[in-house]
């Protein structure tokens, strides 16, 4: 492997992500698998495997298995599974760590490689960027005694692990749309394990997302899913990505609710008993989650996005949970504080159940603001950081910025936010405000700035 072979592009802040025909490749599974067993150190002995269905994922995942194998470490390959069960199965084995093959939401063609630590700890940035030295390095020395590769299958363990860990007060009428991701089969399975009646949407496996894209913060992904929670009179619908670690729901209106809404309402009960906690969030979470979580008791902690990132941040303060807008729900209170969306889902279930309150009732319950969701700007992954650095510098010049991540720029009565995506050629872009007409500004501000490069078209509304 040459760096005429390599696209460098691929190599991301918390996982490895790129094309299966162009970027990715037995030998580069391979590689990587020696490069984790190097990362990992001598006194590593044990490492997980798993995959999602992508067409490509087992030839891939049994070229890293090899590379694991051949670096002397014994590596159980726990077959087709979410990444969170890859990460229980790192914690409930006391493995050194483990890998999990997929692209998580990216469309069919992707594929890729997430990697974590013993008990579900963070590989971070400059780890994975190290691995293309690792991968381009001449070929070394095989280890004296090469470890074995078997194979195990943890899907009772991590169910009763999941089910074990919250008490249901009573049924609800749940719709899971699976996306025809890895949840499809397990997500249903849980819920009617957790005593729910379930309506099934999209709940067969399948690599080519037949139905919609596996991103339940993209709207129109989600409005099969609104619809059928209507027509069914469910209790609420749930969501979920590709390869199982981020969550989406619907309350029984049919309203969705965002990533920060959510994290708000499923920090209300752990600050009931932790009075004090810190609960983490990144940059393009609104001001409302802020002030629930300080109203409620709580110590709201702002990190970049990315799940290595909030990761890191909740074992630094010790916090008991984090989350993003992407509908990563990262639990520490009684879990292993990994992003898991059926965890999250059962702890959402939990709460739900626990009075007579609706989902809608809760979310009004929520401080609301004008906002945009989530948008996303085509950007070239050469030119997406440049452009963010020119960008800080022009709000810096204008507003109070945070440059935690990107620039998030405070006028005052809004605030507006452009952030280089880690997963994907694309800017992030966000805007919130205390009104409709402070909010426009707040939107010709990024407009404005966005007129500086033609090659990026901006639509807020």
């Amino acid at each position: 492997m040459t760096p005429e072979t390599l696209n460098p592009d691929i190599f991301r802040d918390y996982d490895i992500r790129g094309k299966s025909a162009r970027d990715l490749s037995p030998e580069l599974a391979y590689r990587l698998g020696r490069a984790f067993a190097d990362l990992l150190g001598p006194e590593a002995r044990h490492v997980v495997v798993g995959g999602d269905m992508r067409t490509d994922t087992p030839e891939l995942k049994a070229a890293l298995a090899r590379g694991l194998a051949v670096s002397g470490l014994r590596v159980t390959d726990i077959g087709q599974v979410p990444t969170p069960q890859l990460y229980f199965a790192v914690c409930h084995l006391e493995a050194a760590g483990g890998v999990a093959v997929t692209a998580s939401h990216n469309p069919p063609c992707d594929n890729g490689f997430k990697f974590c630590r013993a008990h579900a700890g963070p590989v971070v940035a400059r780890e994975i960027q190290g691995f293309k030295r690792h991968v381009l390095a001449d070929e070394p020395g095989a280890a004296v005694q090469p470890g074995a590769i078997h194979k195990q299958n943890l899907d009772e363990e991590y169910l009763e692990a999941l089910t074990s860990r919250v008490e249901i007060a009573r049924p609800l009428k749940v719709v899971v749309d699976g996306a025809n991701g890895m949840l499809s089969e397990l997500g249903p399975k849980l819920m009617r394990r957790l005593g729910m009646e379930v309506v099934e949407l999209f709940c067969e496996i399948d690599a080519r997302f037949p139905n919609h894209p596996a991103d339940p913060t993209v709207a129109a992904n989600m409005q099969q899913l609104v619809e059928t929670v209507r027509a069914t009179g469910a209790d609420l619908g749930l969501g979920y990505d590709g390869d199982g670690d981020r969550l989406g729901a619907v309350a029984e209106d049919g309203r969705c609710l965002f990533g920060d809404q959510l994290l708000a309402l499923l920090a209300r009960p752990i600050l009931a008993r932790k009075p004090g906690a810190a609960i983490v969030f990144e940059v393009k979470c609104s001001r409302a989650l802020v002030q629930d979580i300080e109203k409620h008791g709580g110590r709201p902690v702002m990190d970049r996005t990315g799940h290595s990132n909030i990761k890191r941040k909740m074992k630094e303060i010790d916090s008991p949970l984090g989350g993003e807008m992407s509908g990563h729900m990262f639990f520490a209170d009684n879990y292993f504080g990994f992003d898991d969306a059926l965890f999250a889902s059962a702890r959402l279930l939990e709460l739900l159940a626990s009075s007579d309150q609706t989902l809608s009732a809760h979310l009004d319950s929520l401080p609301h603001y004008p906002s945009t969701p989530e948008i996303r700007v085509g950007c070239a992954d050469e030119r997406k950081f440049q452009i963010v650095a020119a960008l800080v510098d022009h709000f810096q010049a204008r507003f109070p910025c945070l440059t935690l991540d990107g620039v998030r720029f405070d006028t005052g009565a809004g605030w507006g936010l452009v952030r280089a995506s880690n997963t994907s050629p694309k800017l992030i872009v966000r805007a919130e405000a205390e009104s409709a007409s402070e909010l426009e500004r707040v939107q010709n501000e990024l407009h404005e700035a966005f007129a500086a490069f033609p090659e990026l078209s901006l639509k807020l509304s």
